[in-house]
């Protein structure tokens, strides 16, 4: 499975494919992650790739993705094109708003993570943990245990206990939001 995380710098997009690659490699999957932002790192367009298989990996970097995982819209504009039909496509419904079109074809879930984040944790920078648990539930992917051991081993110390809870959080919500 190839999973693309995309954003701007400060919202955590490197760091949510960090945590999907070393979680499938302790799961005992083959991963390959990696990542690229642009000169101005806060702020600027980024994104994280990370590949999961049971095979051996020989792209470096995938021509097109299963899972697209979009927290702005300059970005989701730039990446929608390389998501696969049928693919699994997941905005923040407050920075990503897209035509029916646009997601014509695409497994769509729309969540309002960054609002989410703010106001249950005061921590907008937790929008990408919820996603991670969002994708992670709806894509059946890898093991929660796994996930939540790897979040606690890559966040900041100290942080480690509200991380989970926002990943729990995305867990939650994936039940709740609707398809388009």
């Amino acid at each position: 499975m190839n999973i693309r995380f995309c954003g701007f710098g400060g919202q955590g997009i490197l760091v949510a494919g960090k945590i999907m690659g070393m979680a499938a490699t302790a799961a005992g999957r083959n991963a390959l992650q990696n990542q690229a932002y642009g000169s101005a790192s806060r702020g600027g367009t980024c994104y994280s790739d990370v590949t999961i298989t049971d095979s051996e990996i020989y792209e470096l970097e995938p021509h097109e993705f299963d899972v697209l995982v979009a927290l702005s819209q300059q970005s989701c504009d730039k990446f929608l094109p390389l998501l696969k039909k049928e693919g699994l496509l997941i905005t923040d419904k407050d920075l990503v708003q897209l035509e029916d079109e646009q997601t014509r074809g695409f497994k769509h879930y729309s969540l309002s993570a960054t609002d989410t984040a703010h106001h249950e944790f005061g921590r907008d920078i937790l929008a990408n943990i919820i996603m991670i648990g969002l994708m992670n539930t709806l894509s059946e992917l890898l093991d929660d245990q796994i996930v939540e051991e790897t979040i606690s081993t890559v966040v900041p110390e100290g942080s480690e206990e509200i991380n989970i809870t926002a990943y729990r959080l995305g867990k939650e919500l994936a039940g709740k939001e609707s398809v388009s």
